[in-house]
């Protein structure tokens, strides 16, 4: 009987296995190897989406500056597809304090996303960067691919904007995210790519460069900025931008 119940088990799979090798044949046969490897790209995608870590809501103890006014830009653009301070399942309590550069007892044995953008139930970690703090002069964010790690491990994209990047484009950034969640949810490599290049680079901060940003008052000179923008009262406030490829405004 058990030699039964494993043949049906494994033909099972062959059967779904012989599906998705013929359907992907005729797809390379019908419309050319370059919709074949779209439409393979696209099925690993949704697998990776459907797999994705479920979440819950949490409370971040630290938000910087310029994390309510991207919260207003964010829910302008897309509403109820934004979340706020969602975590995973428990990570290692050592491995969060050491990111966090926290040595007090509190409850921190979580990540937990300044911003979850969700769709189709693909899940994007939104992150504002700041380069140090403003109190300590501590520096932040020297390395974040432990962190990074921790969500794509779980199916999860991670997209970082610097302080300053939200501070200058966070409209385009805001279509960065909807370019790269609609390039991700259809396969369409061009449509990340022009994503990804959407908002004007910012020179990525490190060991090497940090003191000097700290004694040149870097992030002081940002907020500074961002304090006379915030004075205006169109700041902030919805606008279209140009879809890169379509040529449409949203």
């Amino acid at each position: 009987m058990k030699k039964i119940k494993k043949y049906n088990i494994d033909y099972g799979q062959y059967k779904s296995k012989l599906k998705i090798y013929n359907d992907e044949l005729k797809i390379y046969k019908s419309q050319g190897k370059k919709e074949y490897n779209r439409y393979v790209r696209l099925q690993r995608i949704q697998n990776c989406i459907n797999n994705s870590a479920d979440y819950f809501q949490n409370k971040d103890y630290k938000q910087g500056y310029t994390h309510s006014f991207f919260k207003k830009v964010l829910t302008s653009r897309f509403g109820k597809n934004i979340y706020e301070n969602l975590s995973l399942e428990k990570s290692s309590l050592n491995l969060i304090r050491d990111y966090y550069n926290d040595n007090n007892d509190r409850e921190i044995d979580y990540y937990v996303t300044d911003f979850t953008y969700i769709k189709n139930n693909l899940k994007i970690d939104i992150e504002i960067d700041e380069p140090y703090s403003i109190k300590t002069r501590t520096p932040y964010h020297l390395n974040d691919s432990q962190r990074n790690k921790f969500f794509t491990d779980k199916n999860w994209v991670v997209i970082r904007f610097s302080e300053s990047q939200i501070i200058e484009q966070s409209h385009e950034c805001c279509a960065a995210i909807e370019l790269i969640a609609e390039g991700i949810l259809s396969g369409d490599l061009e449509i990340i790519s022009k994503g990804k290049s959407f908002v004007r680079k910012e020179r990525k901060w490190h060991e090497g460069n940090i003191d000097d940003l700290i004694k040149g008052r870097y992030r002081e000179k940002c907020l500074q900025k961002f304090e006379i923008l915030k004075q205006n009262p169109d700041y902030g406030k919805s606008k279209f931008v140009m879809h890169p490829i379509t040529g449409e405004f949203r």
